[in-house]
């Protein structure tokens, strides 16, 4: 697992190197858990621009949880370039976002399949005991592009601190809300703070908003 540099597209492009990495490898151990910390708005991701669009996942249920796996599939090539959580239970909180291509079905806990994007720390995000719950940026500008027809998966996770973010039940793999460009699919949950731990919870729809551009 690596983390990911300013510019991720998940497609060849000479800025960036292959897959949108750096030419220059850096090995895991070189790398602090605080190194990728950032503080730049979340649609203001480098190499990116401003978010033009946005898919907002609605509140309709608070199945709370530390971590959310779910799979965005691009109808057309988009790129993301942040997320707002929904949180009904208060508090300041650490986050870290990977991403994979393809489904994150089956590489729930496999920490080698995943690509760190970036962490954040002190992150307390606005509250409510129940539907609606305003949205809140994550502070972690992203810049993954997903080619037309591909999919890619995100795990949002606490990894300390206190609170929840939120969900309702959803079939596995079903759509829970779609655009021209994008569709959102019905993941998982862990429960627990920490990447790739805790308990997984089947069949649940992730709530927040998908910033993009086109």
């Amino acid at each position: 697992m690596r983390a990911v540099a300013a510019c991720v597209p998940l497609v060849a492009a000479a800025a960036c190197g292959r897959f949108g990495f750096t030419a220059e490898a850096q090995s895991d151990a070189a790398r602090g858990p605080a190194d990728a910390a950032v503080d730049a708005p979340a649609d203001a991701a480098p190499g990116c621009g401003s978010a033009t669009a946005q898919l907002a996942s609605p509140c309709v249920g608070t199945f709370s949880a530390q971590g959310a796996y779910f799979d965005i599939e691009a109808l057309s090539t988009a790129t993301i370039t942040g997320f707002d959580t929904q949180s009904q239970n208060c508090g300041t909180r650490d986050v870290s976002i990977y991403y994979r291509m393809g489904t994150h079905v089956g590489f729930e806990t496999d920490v080698t399949a995943w690509t760190l994007v970036a962490s954040t720390t002190n992150f307390t995000p606005s509250c409510a005991a129940s539907c609606p719950i305003p949205p809140t940026p994550v502070p972690i500008p992203i810049c993954v592009t997903i080619p037309a027809g591909q999919r890619a998966a995100f795990y949002i996770v606490m990894t300390a601190g206190t609170g929840t973010f939120e969900s309702t039940n959803a079939t596995l793999g079903a759509t829970v809300v779609q655009d021209a460009a994008l569709v959102l699919h019905a993941g998982r949950l862990s429960q627990g703070l920490g990447a790739f731990t805790g308990t997984i919870v089947d069949g649940k729809a992730w709530q927040g908003v998908i910033h993009y551009v086109q």
